[in-house]
C-alpha cells in the first residue's frame, strides 16, 4: 500500500513472486520450462483459465466465481480430466488432443 521499492528477495519472502532468477540467462530458461509444463496441459482447460482470467479482470468476484463455475459446469471434458489423472497415476506426461 506505500508504493515503495521492494528488491526481489523481499518480494519471494512476502510471496509478490514465487521465484527469484540469478540473472536474465536463468529467468528466460525458467520461463521455457514453465512454458514447456504449462504446455503439457489440456488445451481446453488452458483456453478456460486464459477466457476466466480476461473476464475477472473487468468483473466483480462473484460475477467471476459464476462465471467459472458456469464454464466448468458446461465445458470440462471428461476425456481430458481422465486423462489428467490417469497420467498422473501413472507417473508420465498429459497426452491431449489438439483443439
Amino acid at each position: 500500500y506505500t508504493g515503495r521499492r521492494v528488491e526481489a528477495s523481499e518480494a519471494q519472502a512476502i510471496g509478490l513472486v514465487n521465484k527469484v532468477y540469478a540473472d536474465k540467462a536463468k529467468l528466460l530458461d525458467g520461463v521455457h520450462l514453465i512454458a514447456k509444463d504449462i504446455a503439457t496441459k489440456s488445451p481446453l482447460v488452458l483456453s478456460g483459465c486464459k477466457i476466466g482470467l480476461l473476464y475477472a479482470r473487468d468483473h466483480t468476484v462473484a460475477e467471476g466465481l459464476d462465471q467459472a463455475a458456469l464454464w466448468n459446469a458446461a465445458m470440462l471434458s471428461q476425456v481430458d480430466m481422465m486423462e489428467a489423472m490417469t497420467a498422473r497415476l501413472e507417473r508420465r506426461p498429459q497426452q491431449h488432443a489438439r483443439l
